[in-house]
């Protein structure tokens, strides 16, 4: 019952200097390393492979997850999950807000993740549902922070990593959803931004922000 204080460092891989982890072990967090490896030389065909088909959806699910985010778009037939856009919940002082009764998240349809920014807050849940480390994440570039690192490692270890490079494209558009990236300085206004779009008559677009405010939203800049 005493309080402890353990230090330490998350696990190293070796891997090639020009591989994603680098000689160090660490995810690369500078601009340059950050596009050398986030993506192959067509960025687009990445997303492509990565990105389901959103044109006929019944909508955004919003899980309660406490103190945290975690969506998802969901299928028309069985609103099964095709995209969650982060994967979070309480932690630290917050971790009560958690709701004990969760028994999981659906992968059915085995749906990548869309990382707003590296917040543990926002995917704090693959953590206690592993299953959601065998599935692709879109993350912004990682920070060189030891919690951050643990989780794209794990990632990468899995060929699941995909990071948008710094001073790429500035948004990707498919069907029924656009990912765009944010214009701000710090971690919660220069992740990514998700919009869904929906095919039903009547029914309204659905803005998916992460943390970041809506000055840094290209889109919501431009009046969309």
């Amino acid at each position: 019952g005493a309080p402890v204080r353990i230090t330490g460092e998350p696990e190293r891989m070796s891997a090639p200097s020009s591989g994603p982890m680098c000689a160090s072990g660490w995810v690369p967090v500078n601009a340059e390393a950050a596009v050398a490896y986030a993506a192959p030389a067509d960025f687009a065909e990445l997303i492509d492979r990565l990105l389901p088909d959103l044109a006929s959806t019944s909508g955004v699910a919003v899980y309660d997850v406490g103190q945290g985010a975690c969506q998802a778009i969901v299928d028309r037939r069985r609103h099964l999950p095709l995209l969650y856009v982060d994967f979070g919940g309480g932690v630290l002082y917050n971790r009560w807000t958690f709701p004990r009764d969760t028994a999981g998240f659906c992968f059915t349809q085995r749906p990548p993740v869309v990382l707003s920014h590296w917040d543990w807050d926002h995917w704090s849940s693959a953590a206690l549902f592993p299953e959601a480390l065998r599935a692709h994440w879109l993350t912004p570039p990682v920070p060189g922070t030891p919690i951050q690192q643990s989780l794209a490692a794990a990632l990468y270890k899995s060929g699941r990593l995909h990071v948008w490079p710094d001073g790429g494209v500035g948004e990707i558009r498919r069907p029924g959803l656009r990912i765009e990236r944010c214009t701000g300085k710090t971690s919660n206004d220069n992740g990514l931004a998700v919009t869904a779009y929906s095919g039903a008559t009547g029914k309204r677009n659905c803005l998916l922000p992460g943390d970041a405010s809506y000055r840094y939203i290209p889109s919501v800049l431009a009046g969309e």
